[in-house]
């Protein structure tokens, strides 16, 4: 059985790193598939692949256990030795300190069944002392895993993770507000007694005191800082990684309607919530409670002198009912205005080259000077609003210190308190005020925080593509028909119809050509049938399957779609066609480059599919390279199902024939859906569809309806030039 299983996890192995085209150096990527193995993980390779880091090569721990968190298994690690481990506990992964990575399977008689990372076998492993850490992993509950249903109150959910850490910040606190509060009245005894006697010795115990209740509150502070670290790390991966998967899995219409700069505005706004968690904010917040102890032991030392700090502290929420409005209004307006400049930026950077061949960078430079100026008013006003407020903050504490030494003072003078009692209580008088000198920033910063949490929870309550109930596979030798009945969509309801009554169907291994005027609703019918969009009248079915009841991901499984602009990632052109099938071999690629008539010139570059993209590099590359490495790509996934949207900006001349010739003697005879501006399909075409203003205007046979559409043109073209 063991020999048997070795055989299926090597074979495993060799397929899924020979996908990801690295070889078998990496010990611990070696153990990924005997631990899913061991573990009863069910899925397919693919889903492996897309779990894996985009650089898989260079997984370490930290991507490894990541890369099981994408595959919905949640970690728990413990330091230990190999012969204490509870055989209950297995399997596991153990990593020792001076030996290859292993996944323990089973102990029987002293001896342990491992996969050996580096050596790619499973091995009899004799029990021992040998030290290391061992990693359980245990599938997510449903309700931690389901991210797609919808999840109200999402980030308190979160945060309840961490409740054990919380209260561990609170114990910690606790302490170190006591040891504020001992080490002055320590202080205090020390001092009057050195006062009466003037003794050295007293005072070297003055100092070790003071010294120990130092340290203690160093470690103390140390300690909460690091436990506040960890939170605001682990809080920042689950927000961050959520929210990348919210953003992904919404629906276009979410999506395409807001500008880059508004989303990447938009996930920065996120960062907030783990930049507070490691800011000075979050101590402030947690010391507040713990003033009220310290307050009464400033009591205990100079009665009605406490009353000062009292009155400091009530003199602070009334200030801060009239100035936070002020300073909440000066901060959102400088937000707003810097990411609108933000905005700006990013669609100037995105479209630099088009800006600079057009000759517009004078006219971008005087739009972005007023946007400028008023994002560096704004900041302006909110730092000097913010100025004005630390400034009366830093009055307010000095005022309130003065007053208290004062008032000590006349205590001291008239015998009711002595010189050492008066030095605590102004030790303690510092402390109290210490988190009241930031409180306005504080709080303004937690309403900032709170409304990022808002928009958090409210991304989590947004409906997905994908919903309970909705069928998640299909059967996978489909025919590939494509039926339109009565289809009408409008982009939102102040919108004229993108389409309207749209009716046809393409048969199975049909060449079905879709032409019109820009605007006319070409590529939102090709969008519709991959289900970016819903129809807001009629069906589309795929076979006879409706597409609303099919998962939207598992339909795009389905479908090899090649859009009309070209998209390439950071990584190599290997990586980026694979983007269509993680699972496909050299030999794969090679088959869809040369469909797309782009392999020569792959292969004449010095690293051929090594070659990268996605960079400064891309822009060395002809736009007709780019554009038949976009069809490659979608050749890449073999489908009964092609889409493409104007594949002639990648061909010239006889190479739009020899295109042509292929799509219509492709091997397994697929379904081709092909918007175009050409009449060069027309020669492949088993059907044209003619669209003008939404409206199906004709649809037919190639010799009659490309036959009117290119009169239509003709036409055009004659009153144009006579005009």
């Amino acid at each position: 059985m063991i020999n048997s299983a070795n055989t299926i996890t090597a074979g495993a192995n060799s397929r899924l790193l020979k996908a990801i085209g690295i070889g078998e150096s990496n010990s611990l990527l070696n153990c990924l598939v005997p631990l899913l193995d061991a573990v009863g993980w069910r899925g397919r390779q693919n889903q492996i692949i897309e779990a894996l880091p985009h650089f898989p090569e260079q997984i370490g721990l930290t991507e490894f256990l990541n890369t099981m968190g994408n595959l919905q298994y949640e970690s728990q690690s413990l330091s230990a030795t190999l012969d204490s481990i509870d055989s209950r506990l297995l399997p596991c992964l153990f990593v020792p300190e001076d030996y290859d990575p292993l996944v323990l399977i089973n102990l029987k008689d002293n001896q342990a069944m491992a996969f050996n990372g580096r050596t790619g076998n499973y091995e009899q492993i004799p029990v021992s002392h040998l030290r290391g850490t061992m990693y359980f992993f245990k599938p997510l509950t449903a309700e931690r895993a389901s991210f797609m249903a919808e999840q109200p109150d999402w980030f308190s959910k979160v945060m309840q993770r961490f409740r054990s850490l919380f209260a561990t910040v609170l114990v910690l606190t606790f302490f170190i507000t006591v040891l504020s509060a001992i080490s002055p009245l320590f202080i205090m005894a020390i001092y009057n007694q050195l006062s009466l006697s003037g003794s050295i010795k007293g005072l070297i115990h003055l100092a070790l005191g003071v010294g120990v209740f130092v340290a203690g509150d160093i470690v103390l502070r140390g300690l909460r800082h690091r436990i506040l670290s960890f939170i605001s790390v682990r809080t920042g991966y689950l927000v961050g990684n959520e929210v990348l998967r919210r953003l992904l899995a919404l629906p276009s219409s979410h999506t395409e309607s807001a500008t880059l700069g508004a989303q990447v505005a938009r996930i920065r706004d996120f960062e907030n919530v783990r930049e507070f968690f490691s800011g000075p904010a979050i101590i402030a917040l947690i010391d507040l409670p713990f003033i009220t102890l310290l307050i009464f032991v400033l009591i205990y030392l100079s009665g009605w002198g406490a009353v000062i700090p009292v009155v400091a502290i009530l003199l602070y929420i009334i200030l801060g009912l009239i100035l936070i409005p002020r300073i909440k209004d000066a901060n959102q307006q400088a937000s707003k205005n810097h990411s609108q400049r933000q905005e700006f930026l990013v669609e100037m950077l995105t479209n630099i080259r088009s800006i600079r061949v057009s000759g517009a960078s004078s006219r971008w430079l005087e739009r972005f000077r007023p946007l400028a100026a008023e994002t560096a008013m704004s900041n302006y006003r909110a730092d000097v609003t913010s100025a004005a407020v630390a400034g009366l903050s830093q009055g307010i504490v000095s005022l309130a210190a003065l007053s208290t030494m004062a008032f000590g003072v006349w205590l001291v003078i008239q015998g009711h308190m002595t010189l050492g009692a008066l030095m605590a209580s102004m030790l303690i008088v510092w402390r109290i005020l210490a988190p009241l000198k930031s409180g306005f920033s504080v709080i303004t910063q937690a309403n900032k925080i709170l409304k990022s949490i808002s928009q958090v929870n409210r991304l989590m309550n947004i409906k997905q593509e994908t919903t309970p109930g909705a069928t998640t596979s299909m059967v996978r030798d489909i025919g590939g028909r494509v039926a339109f009945s009565q289809v009408g969509i409008r982009y939102s309801p102040d919108a004229h119809p993108a389409l309207v009554g749209v009716d046809f169907s393409a048969e199975a291994g049909e060449k079905v050509v879709i032409v019109g005027h820009d605007g006319a609703g070409k590529s939102t019918l090709l969008k519709l049938t991959l289900k970016l969009y819903q129809p807001q009248t009629g069906k589309i079915l795929i076979d006879s399957m409706n597409l609303r009841q099919m998962s939207p991901q598992a339909l795009r499984q389905m479908i090899s779609y090649s859009p009309q602009n070209n998209h390439f990632f950071y990584g190599t052109i290997a990586q980026n066609l694979r983007l269509a099938n993680p699972m496909a071999t050299k030999a794969d690629l090679e088959r869809a480059a040369k469909h797309a008539l782009v392999l020569d010139e792959i292969e004449a570059l010095p690293e051929m599919f090594d070659t990268h993209l996605g960079d400064h590099s891309s822009a060395r590359f002809s736009a007709s390279f780019l554009r038949r490495l976009s069809i490659a790509r979608a050749f890449v996934r073999e489908t009964r199902i092609i889409i493409l949207d104007e594949p002639e900006k990648g061909f010239e001349g006889n190479e739009m024939k020899a295109f042509s010739a292929m799509l219509k003697n492709m091997p397994g005879k697929p379904t081709v859906l092909i918007a175009t501006h050409s009449a060069h399909f027309f020669d492949i075409a088993d059907q044209v569809i003619w669209l003008e203003q939404g409206r199906v205007r004709a649809k037919g046979p190639a010799d009659r309806v490309g036959f009117e559409y290119n009169q239509q043109n003709q036409a055009s073209k004659t009153t144009g030039n006579r005009g």
